[in-house]
C-alpha cells in the first residue's frame, strides 16, 4: 500500500551500486549532489555490495566516518534485478531499511528515474530529506516446500514464486486454494507474483499488471492444455493476500518440477504451500521509496512511461 510521509527526514544514505558503468556515473552524481546541500547532519556510506552493507548494518559495524547505525535509507542504484539482490540481502537480516531505487538498468519498473538535470535532481532529493515522499509496501511471497525426501524448506521472493516443469514431459499439479479444490493443472506450470512482480515476468505471460496499492497475490497459469479432456481453469487469478495455495506434484516420476525465486531453484518437489508475508503484518514488508507523485497517479503513470513510452495527462 502506498503512503505519503511527511516529516520522516532522511539524512543519512547508504548506498549500494551495480558494476554497470551507468550506474557508477549516476552514483556519483547522486553522491556529490545529496554532499553538496546546504543541511546539517547529511551523510553518506558507500557499501561495496548489498550483502556486504547488510552485513555491516545487521552488526552495527563500519569502517566509514559515519557509523552505518545512523542509515537512515539505501540508495540501490541499478536495475530492478539489483534491487531484488539488495532485498535478499537484507531479508533474514532483521533489518527493513528503506530502499530508494534509482534507474540505471533497462526498464526499472521499480526504480526512480533520475532527472537529467541537476537541479530537478537537486529538488528530489530535497524532497526526500525533508520528509516529502512516497512509500510502497512491498509484501514477499513466500513457500514452504516438502521434497521427496521428507525435508522442508521455506524460500522467500520478492516478484514471483514458479512452479515449472524440470524435464521433458509437462506438469501435473492438483492445486487447492484456501481449501478450494482446483483440481488438476496440466501444462508449463504457473507464476505466483506480488504486485510488483506482477509487471515482470507475470505480465509477459499474460497476467495482469496489478497496482501495487492493492495487497494481493496474482496466479497466473503458464502454457495451459487447451484439449477439453484437460477441463481446467486457463485465467489469471487475482487472490486476496490473506489466501494459501496448495500443490500437489503428480507422477513425479514422469512430471519433475522446480520450484524458482528470483535467486534459487529447488528441484525434487512434492508439495508446495505458497502464502503472501502480507498476513504477518507491516513487520513483514519491504518499504520503497519513491519521488513524491500525486496520489494514485504513480503507478498508472508508470505502466504509460515503462510500457508505452509517454506520459499523457489529463487535467
Amino acid at each position: 500500500m502506498e503512503e505519503v510521509l511527511r516529516g520522516q527526514p532522511i539524512r543519512v544514505i547508504g548506498c549500494v551500486v551495480s558494476a554497470h558503468a551507468h550506474a557508477q556515473v549516476l552514483a556519483e552524481r547522486l553522491r556529490r549532489i545529496w554532499n553538496s546541500a546546504d543541511a546539517s547532519g547529511l551523510g553518506w556510506v558507500d557499501g561495496e555490495s548489498p550483502k556486504e552493507l547488510a552485513a555491516a548494518m545487521a552488526s552495527a559495524q563500519s569502517t566509514a566516518s559515519i557509523p552505518v547505525s545512523c542509515i537512515d535509507a539505501v540508495f540501490v542504484v541499478g536495475g530492478d534485478g539489483f534491487l531484488m539482490e539488495t532485498y535478499h540481502a537484507f531479508d533474514g537480516t532483521g533489518l527493513r531499511p528503506l530502499l530508494i531505487g534509482w534507474n540505471a538498468g533497462h526498464v526499472g519498473f521499480l526504480m526512480n528515474d533520475a532527472p537529467h538535470a541537476d537541479d530537478a535532481l537537486q529538488v528530489q532529493l530535497a524532497n526526500f530529506r525533508n520528509g516529502v515522499y512516497t512509500t510502497e509496501l512491498a509484501y514477499p511471497v513466500c513457500a514452504q516446500v516438502q521434497l521427496r525426501d521428507g525435508t522442508e524448506r521455506t524460500i522467500r521472493a520478492f516478484n514471483e514464486i514458479t512452479l515449472r516443469a524440470s524435464g521433458r514431459q509437462a506438469v501435473r499439479l492438483h492445486r487447492w486454494i484456501n481449501g478450494a479444490d482446483l483440481g488438476v493443472f496440466g501444462g508449463g506450470g504457473f507464476i505466483v507474483a506480488t504486485p510488483q512482480g506482477s509487471t515482470a515476468f507475470a505480465g509477459d505471460a499474460g497476467g495482469p499488471l496489478v497496482d501495487p496499492a492493492v495487497p494481493s497475490l496474482v496466479l497466473v497459469p503458464m502454457t495451459t492444455h487447451r484439449a477439453r479432456i484437460f477441463a481446467q481453469l486457463h485465467n489469471a487469478l487475482v487472490l486476496s493476500p490473506h489466501s494459501s495455495i496448495r500443490v500437489d506434484v503428480l507422477e513425479r516420476d514422469k512430471r519433475p518440477i522446480a520450484v524458482e525465486t528470483e535467486t534459487e531453484q529447488i528441484t525434487d518437489v512434492d508439495r508446495v504451500l505458497i502464502t503472501s508475508a502480507y498476513r504477518h503484518g507491516p513487520s513483514q514488508a519491504i518499504a520503497l521509496g519513491y519521488a513524491y507523485a500525486p496520489d494514485g497517479r504513480r503507478f498508472p503513470a508508470r505502466v504509460a512511461k515503462k510500457f508505452i513510452g509517454r506520459i499523457r495527462e489529463r487535467h
